[in-house]
């Protein structure tokens, strides 16, 4: 490792800091034992005493105002950093299925409290997505792929979780929406997507990006897993009805 990366590292920091400051606190102790071990008059000891204590304070929240708490702010961040890239899928920046799942189970302990109502999960999968990588090659899948969670991502709500779920699986979790709802939200999506295509790879040839879809409504009484199945079924109903359409699953 290099030298400079040693010093900005934060153990370095504080042990640097900390080194700083008690070489001063040593050495005001021991100019202090030895004034009042010297024949110092009484009221020269308390000057020099209070001197020393101001010198010592100063040293202290110079440290702790330029040290210490910058560097305490820095490993808040980085700290803040590290779980974002927990929770973030590196290539399209929206959650991982990590974060997704525990949003998830959020929302249905939510149900089972009673805290919120009726929400919808809704699984989708680009078409004739390998045929993009092997005809254009993957760095255009790629761009794809990022496109793609750009239109869905400014096509949401706030409180709305999406995901990549893996390869060109995006998974979406739609709390106080009914499957009607969804529908039409999943629609729109569809039709953005499409309107989309044309800047996701401008480099290449690419021809309109659809999108097949499963929608299912959330159930407190079913696990994820359980949501998981059913929704991928209507998923590959969609995609074997003809693609680029969407398929909701009823009294789960």
């Amino acid at each position: 490792m290099k030298y400079s990366k040693v010093v900005n590292t934060p153990n370095f920091a504080l042990t640097l800091w900390a080194t700083v400051f008690f070489t001063v606190l040593t050495t005001a102790f021991a100019q202090l034992y030895s004034i009042y071990s010297s024949p110092i008059h009484n009221s020269h000891r308390g000057s020099i005493t209070i001197a020393i204590g101001i010198v010592v304070l100063t040293v202290f929240l110079f440290v702790l105002f330029f040290g210490i708490r910058p560097l305490l702010n820095k490993l808040v961040l980085e700290k803040k950093q590290l779980q974002t890239h927990a929770d973030t899928d590196p290539l399209t920046q929206l959650y991982n299925r990590r974060a997704f799942l525990l949003a998830f189970e959020r929302e249905l302990n939510f149900q089972r409290r009673g805290v919120s109502g009726i929400a919808t999960l809704v699984l989708m999968d680009l078409d004739d997505f390998k045929m993009v990588n092997d005809t254009f090659g993957h760095d255009v899948g790629d761009d794809v792929l990022r496109g793609v969670a750009k239109t869905l991502r400014n096509n949401i709500r706030l409180t709305d979780v999406i995901a990549r779920f893996g390869g060109e699986e995006f998974i979406v979790l739609l709390p106080n929406t009914d499957l009607d709802a969804a529908s039409l939200l999943c629609s729109k999506i569809r039709d953005y997507l499409k309107e989309d295509s044309a800047n996701y790879a401008p480099q290449s040839a690419l021809s309109i990006t659809t999108v097949s879809m499963g929608i299912i409504a959330l159930s407190y009484k079913l696990s994820f897993h359980e949501h998981l199945t059913q929704v991928d079924k209507a998923l590959y109903k969609a995609k074997h009805g003809g693609k680029d359409c969407i398929e909701t699953v009823i009294g789960n």
